[in-house]
């Protein structure tokens, strides 16, 4: 997923966060925080994403971007089952 990999060197802004929602490739996305810490955190640093019917966990963590791919082959209930599966384990 080429939009992922290029994802910047910080936590996400509102605007890229709306531009990664945009994108043709991207089914869904769910943000794992609430606003309020997106902007006291400077942005958003934990996602779930549906893109191209692979779920993948993305986290800034040590100034980068970790990807995990959580499922292939999925739909947005794949999707939602995975994004509060990782909710549950924080």
């Amino acid at each position: 997923m080429e939009m992922l990999d290029s994802l910047p060197s910080r936590p996400l802004k509102r605007g890229e966060i709306e531009r990664l929602r945009a994108h043709e490739a991207m089914t869904q996305l769910i943000e794992l925080a609430s606003r309020e810490h997106t902007i006291r955190n400077g942005g958003l640093e934990r996602a779930v994403a549906l893109a191209e019917r692979t779920v993948i966990d993305l986290s800034f963590e040590g100034g980068a971007w970790k990807q995990t791919v959580l499922a292939r082959d999925a739909d947005a209930q794949h999707h939602i089952e995975e994004a509060l599966k990782q909710l549950e384990q924080r």
